[in-house]
């Protein structure tokens, strides 16, 4: 079922890049304009072969005499790209646009934006809203929920997924085990060979609540942990990190919604390396949701999910996340 979500985020991933490809494309024609551009760029093409298979390629001397092919390119001719790159450095798209793509369900109004230094990142994290602290409240002399359910580890369901595009130096981390402890962890890089790189983790534990016919309105609140790292650098182009606390709700009706909680997403621009951390104890939210009102199940989904994504001629991103989930409770309330 969680698969189907990163359909979405790939989908979201080539977002990305058609929102980057005008100024990818720029560059290129800049570098046309002179002798030495033209030759760069033919060198590029020359090795794009090479490096579009290192990621299928078993043998490790292969992947460092890959590896040693792009550094010597990267000494030749870094200078020179990073100067055209300079130049369009004014038609970078906005980190609101970035966000929009990532994370379309929030408003603008929700983000705060932290701009970090000349030439480095910008990171977005999203204010917490007025359902994320608290429980429902039954009034005086009403009847008891028919359905009150708290139930914390461990925990009936795991999952674990993880899409990669591109070239990385890390193996799949994602864990997920029925204690609780969620974790996913990953980096990608993007060169003038490979200009693209996504990678995309995520790790879930989750719950099956039985629920009689009858109520349609609910409520589910989640008690977690949560602990984040990222870091990004770029020299043409922008490297772009986004993890968040996800909670995913299959009301088993043929119907889910999902839930970003504890989001941070910072984006580097054209030249420059930033980094992030951010952690929280203890933390409870609260979120509601209507259901058909048949009797069944509702699934209830809670992990960590990461993305790093490198565009250009010389980027690097990557996250590391980590979620104990304490408790999952389902209440009706209607």
């Amino acid at each position: 079922m969680l698969n189907q979500r990163f359909h979405v985020a790939i989908s979201r991933a080539k977002a990305l890049e058609t929102l980057y490809r005008p100024v990818l494309e720029a560059g290129q024609a800049e570098l046309q304009k002179t002798k030495s551009g033209s030759e760069l760029l033919a060198g590029a093409q020359a090795f794009a072969k090479e490096f579009g298979e290192i990621t299928s390629s078993r043998t490790i001397p292969r992947k460092r005499d890959s590896l040693h092919n792009l550094n010597t390119f990267r000494q030749l001719h870094g200078e020179q790209l990073r100067a055209t790159h300079a130049q369009l450095a004014k038609f970078q798209p906005s980190s609101a646009q970035i966000a929009r793509i990532l994370y379309p369900e929030i408003p603008v109004t929700r983000w705060l934006f932290q701009k970090r230094a000349i030439l480095g990142g910008t990171l977005l994290q999203a204010k917490a809203t007025g359902q994320d602290v608290g429980t429902a409240t039954q009034g005086l002399g009403d009847p008891p929920p028919l359905v009150q359910s708290c139930i914390t580890p461990p925990y009936d369901k795991q999952e674990t997924h993880q899409t990669q595009l591109g070239i990385s130096d890390f193996s799949p981390g994602g864990t997920a085990t029925l204690d609780g402890n969620t974790m996913a962890a990953g980096d990608i890089q993007s060169n003038i060979f490979v200009p693209t790189g996504v990678y995309l983790e995520s790790a879930f534990v989750g719950h099956d609540f039985a629920v009689p016919p009858g109520p349609t309105q609910y409520t589910t609140t989640i008690s977690y942990d949560w602990s984040c790292s990222g870091e990004a650098g770029v020299g043409g182009g922008v490297a772009i990190v986004n993890v968040d606390l996800a909670i995913v709700i299959d009301k088993r009706d043929g119907t889910r919604e999902t839930y970003a909680r504890e989001i941070s997403l910072l984006t580097v621009p054209a030249f420059g390396g930033d980094s992030f951390s951010h952690q929280a104890n203890d933390v409870t939210v609260t979120i509601p949701f209507t259901r058909d009102g048949l009797n069944g199940t509702v699934t209830i989904w809670v992990g960590v999910d990461g993305q790093a994504t490198a565009i250009g001629s010389s980027g690097l991103a990557g996250f590391s996340a980590s979620a104990f989930v304490r408790e999952i409770c389902l209440t009706s309330v209607g």
